[in-house]
């Protein structure tokens, strides 16, 4: 094969590498724009953020993010709701994600565990 042909071949392959790694991408961020809205809708995030607001006069507010993605550890993404006040986040809830299931898990800091959203509902403070 010719120089120009393994050129062209050459250009070919990135170009499909490049345009299959921005679908994967954009997959990616669509999924997890899933998770952090799932989050963000839950009716105690609602309150806290609600409540977060209230105290400090409209100076600061909630906001949910992916903090890690499903690995070999864990097959979840960890999910954190912290306090923007303006210089750092301070975490308010860690939640576990399953992707597929969209199943949503609590960490329980005290206990070291995650517990199912329905226990946490029930034996937790909530806003």
């Amino acid at each position: 094969m010719k120089t120009e042909g393994k050129v062209i071949l050459l250009f070919i392959f990135l170009l499909f590498n490049r345009v299959c790694s921005g679908q994967d991408k954009n997959r990616k961020t669509a999924l997890e724009d899933k998770v952090i809205d799932k989050i963000a809708m839950l009716p105690e995030v609602i309150r806290a953020d609600a409540y977060c607001k209230k105290k400090s006069k409209g100076k600061r507010h909630l906001v949910t993010f992916v903090s890690a993605n499903p690995d070999k550890e864990g097959n979840y993404y960890l999910v954190k709701v912290a306090e923007d006040n303006g210089s750092a986040f301070h975490a308010w809830y860690l939640f576990a994600v399953y992707p597929g299931t969209y199943k949503v898990e609590f960490f329980d800091s005290v206990n070291g565990k995650y517990v199912p959203l329905q226990v946490w509902r029930k034996h937790y403070r909530h806003y």
